[in-house]
């Protein structure tokens, strides 16, 4: 895990990896997942999730 400070944001990088079996959410067997957590104000303002190429992005309003 990482984390980046930019004044009173705060951004945390995860990655996971699958390093026995057939990987997770069959059928695409995602075998590598990364996910950043931001934090603004001491508040999850985002969660974006990467895996096969795509991101997926949550937004607090």
């Amino acid at each position: 895990m990482a984390e980046r400070r930019d004044g009173d944001t705060v951004a945390c990088d995860l990655d996971y990896r699958v390093v026995a079996g057939p990987g997770h959410a069959s059928p695409l067997g995602l075998r590598q997942i990364a996910a950043t957590l931001t934090y603004q104000g001491g508040a999850l303002s985002s969660i974006a999730i990467r895996a096969a190429g795509f991101t997926l992005t949550i937004r607090r309003q």
